[in-house]
C-alpha cells in the first residue's frame, strides 16, 4: 500500500512539472501575443493567426472605432488601407456569418462607430452553422486555459521552427498552380457551398437583431458584398441558385446600407483582378476601401 501510495505521488508530481513546463513555454513564447513580455522576434502573427483566427485577433482587439466582420473576402481589407482611420478588421479566413455576428456583440465595447459586415452569397446559408468563436474566447478569457492550451504550445513550437528552418509549416492555400487552384476552386470548392445551401433563418432574424441594435445606438452598419470573378457567378445557373441569389441580394438591400461588387462586367471577367474565382487582388481591395471610407465619411458628415 505504501508502494502504491508513493507511486501515486510520483506520477502526479510528474505530471504537474509537465504541466508547469507546459504553462512556462506558453508564457515565454506567447504564440498569440496574450502577454507580450518577451519577443523572441518570432513569426507569430503568420503562424498562429492561421492556426486559430479567432484566438489570435481576439487578443489584439483594442477598441477601435470601425471593424471589418466577415470571411476571408473581408479579411483583405486590411487595416492599413483605410488611412486615417481606426480601423481593426475582425474577420477570420474560412468564417461564418454565425462567428461575424458574435464577434460583432464581443467589439461592442462602447466606441463602436461603423461595422463593415461582408456577406458572401456563399456564406449566407443554414447550412453553414459553425462558429468557433465562443471556444476561442473563453481560451482567450481564461488565462490558465490559455497558458495550459495544446494549440498555443503547437503555434509556439510552430512558430520556432518557422524561425529557426525558414520554412513555412501551415499555409492558407494548397501547393498548386494559380490555374489548378482557379479550377480546384470552382469544383470542390464551389461544390462544398452550393451543393448544400440552404435559405437562412436563424440566421436571417440574427442578422436583423444586428441591425435593430446598430439602429438603436448610432452604430453606422455597411454591408459589403465582395466581388467574384464571372466564372463563379455563372456556376449559380449551374447549381440552379439564381432565384436564390436574386432573393439573397434583395435581403441584404433591404436590412441597410449595401456596397454591392458581385455584378457581372468588365472587372469581373478579368482574371487580372483576382487570385482566385473568390477573392480579387490586393489592389482591388485597396480600392474597395477607398469606397468603403468615402461613403462612411459622407453619412457621418
Amino acid at each position: 500500500m505504501e508502494n502504491f501510495s508513493r507511486y501515486i505521488k510520483t506520477v502526479l508530481a510528474g505530471m504537474v512539472a509537465v504541466l508547469l513546463l507546459l504553462g512556462c513555454f506558453n508564457w515565454v513564447i506567447d504564440p498569440f501575443n496574450r502577454n507580450k513580455k518577451v519577443d523572441f522576434g518570432l513569426p507569430k502573427e503568420a503562424v498562429s493567426s492561421l492556426m486559430n483566427y479567432q484566438m489570435y485577433k481576439i487578443l489584439q482587439y483594442d477598441s477601435p472605432s470601425i471593424i471589418i466582420l466577415g470571411d476571408s473576402r473581408s479579411d483583405v481589407l486590411r487595416a492599413e488601407y483605410f488611412t486615417d482611420e481606426n480601423v481593426y478588421n475582425f474577420s477570420y479566413g474560412g468564417g461564418t456569418l454565425y462567428e461575424a455576428i458574435d464577434t460583432f456583440w464581443f467589439a461592442n465595447q462602447g466606441n463602436l462607430k461603423a461595422v463593415v459586415l461582408g456577406v458572401p452569397f456563399c456564406i449566407y446559408t443554414e447550412a453553414n452553422s459553425v462558429n468557433r468563436f465562443p471556444a476561442a474566447r473563453q481560451v482567450t478569457r481564461n488565462p490558465l486555459s490559455y497558458y495550459l492550451s495544446p494549440l498555443v504550445t503547437k503555434s509556439g513550437v510552430m512558430a520556432l521552427l518557422t524561425k529557426y528552418t525558414g520554412r513555412s509549416f501551415k499555409t492558407e492555400r494548397p501547393e498548386m498552380s494559380r490555374e489548378q487552384f482557379w479550377s480546384h476552386q470552382l469544383g470542390p470548392g464551389t461544390s462544398m457551398y452550393y451543393d448544400m445551401w440552404s435559405e437562412p433563418k436563424v440566421l436571417k432574424s440574427r442578422l436583423i437583431e444586428m441591425v435593430e441594435y446598430c439602429d438603436d445606438h448610432d452604430i453606422e452598419l455597411l454591408f459589403y458584398i465582395p466581388p467574384t470573378h464571372q466564372d463563379l457567378q455563372d456556376k449559380l445557373v449551374e447549381y440552379q441558385l439564381v432565384d436564390q441569389y436574386n432573393s439573397y441580394k434583395q435581403t441584404i438591400n433591404n436590412l441597410g446600407t449595401v456596397l454591392d461588387y458581385d455584378v457581372p462586367g468588365e472587372f469581373a471577367s478579368d482574371r487580372d483582378n483576382f487570385l482566385d474565382p473568390y477573392h480579387c487582388t490586393k489592389e482591388a481591395a485597396k480600392d474597395i476601401a477607398a469606397d468603403i471610407i468615402g461613403l462612411l465619411s459622407k453619412s457621418r458628415n
